[in-house]
């Protein structure tokens, strides 16, 4: 047991370990349930139990009964989750940007590629754009006519960036057969 948690009586003289123990149990069974992984929630605990006591530690206040307790212990813990999931997914997005900063992004083809024969109006292929369903337009339109990097594009639209490639292939794959078959 950490020596911190013995340093301050609770209100009914017993030390802080008696409580510690006795919410335990509780406190690790609503952590799994956040969290869904044993190791994750026995650190959960373990962090929510010093920051409470830490608090009431720097205030000189007496724990709580323990009922109290354990409703604030519960509610640390989620706060606690939350913050994590928060931070993880900042520190994500700031890798995504780097990561895409420092790769090229995958590009079209050019035009020139295109077979001489096939030869499309812009009038055929606003036609085919809307023919899209609204997940491939939107995607589309974002990429290619705002153009927006892969990574801006799911960014915004909260897409891993895979899934912003998959939806631009399946447009393209999409209007080359709609645009083949009206020349």
């Amino acid at each position: 047991m950490d020596p911190r948690l013995q340093i301050v009586p609770s209100p009914r003289g017993a030390p802080v370990e008696n409580d510690y123990l006795q919410l335990r149990d509780h406190l690790l069974r609503h952590a799994r349930h956040i969290c869904r992984r044993r190791e994750d929630a026995d650190d959960l605990v373990q962090v929510a139990w010093m920051k409470v006591l830490g608090f009431y530690q720097r205030t000189g206040r007496a724990l709580p009964p323990e009922p109290v307790l354990g409703a604030i212990l519960a509610k640390t813990i989620s706060n606690t989750f939350v913050d994590d999931l928060r931070r993880r997914k900042v520190q994500t997005a700031a890798v995504l940007e780097l990561v895409s900063s420092e790769r090229p992004e995958p590009t079209a083809p050019p035009l020139e590629e295109l077979p001489s024969h096939l030869t499309v109006t812009d009038e055929q292929i606003e036609a085919a754009v809307a023919t899209l369903s609204p997940k491939l337009r939107e995607v589309y339109d974002r990429y290619y006519k705002e153009e927006k990097t892969y990574h801006q594009v799911a960014m915004e639209l909260d897409l891993k960036p895979g899934t912003v490639a998959k939806r631009l292939h399946d447009a393209r794959e999409k209007l080359k057969k709609i645009l083949s078959r009206g020349s």
